[in-house]
């Protein structure tokens, strides 16, 4: 095997292992304790500090003297803004994968098709890998990423929306298509117990009168 055959099957299996439904989890989990950390904690120390900006302790400050403390911003330290700089060099493990997968099927490319010699063809490969990646690949994958990661807005807002009967409604119960985010989803869906027997036909147009968030479910009425 070809050291291009080896990054552009070290890429793939990268790209999928992102995508696995285990990793999106692991990032719902890194959000969840960050959030929390970020608003409980953040919200301990603020109290904390304003805590102690209330009640001075004595000799800190004496009378007719003005603190600078409030006045001066604090300037940054230089090892704060060397790891901030070493965190923006370092690449995310998607543009990592993603390379491997260009650069391994560039090279690939230009060594068996275009005939070229294996170290003149690893030299070709780096820049349009680069730019392949830097210009496609991770603003693409960070798309989707940011659609799929947006908080979808509760089932109680769908109260007086309309609906659409996409299959007929047997017993009262049938299958309805709502727009939700921008997006037709589709849920189950019951009449009221006053038109429970009333005929639903495909396509009919229904009003939401109430939801059922824990089993998704939808209570629905003849307009």
């Amino acid at each position: 095997m070809s050291i291009f055959t080896a990054l552009l099957v070290i890429g793939i299996t990268g790209m999928i292992f992102m995508a696995l439904p285990g990793m999106a989890r692991h990032g719902h989990v890194g959000g969840h304790v960050g959030g929390h950390v970020g608003g409980h904690g953040a919200g301990h120390v603020a109290g904390h500090v304003a805590g102690h900006a209330a009640h001075p302790p004595a000799g800190h400050a004496h009378a007719g003297q003005a603190s600078h403390t409030s006045d001066t911003a604090q300037p940054a330290a230089p090892d704060s803004i060397f790891r901030a700089l070493a965190m923006r060099l370092i690449p995310s493990p998607v543009a990592v994968f993603a390379f491997c997968v260009l650069y391994g099927a560039l090279g690939h490319l230009i060594e068996n098709i275009l005939r070229y010699p294996r170290p003149l063809a690893a030299a070709l490969a780096v820049l349009p890998a680069l730019l392949g990646e830097r210009l496609f690949v991770t603003p693409i994958w960070n798309l989707i990423a940011r659609s799929e990661g947006e908080p979808s807005t509760p089932l109680e807002t769908l109260v007086t929306l309309e609906a659409k009967a996409v299959t007929p409604f047997a017993n009262g119960k049938g299958l309805v298509s709502v727009v939700r985010d921008g997006r037709a989803v589709q849920f189950a869906a019951q009449l009221t117990a006053e038109q429970i027997g009333v005929p639903v036909r495909v396509g009919d147009t229904l009003r939401i009168e109430d939801v059922d968030p824990h089993h998704e479910r939808l209570t629905v009425a003849i307009q």
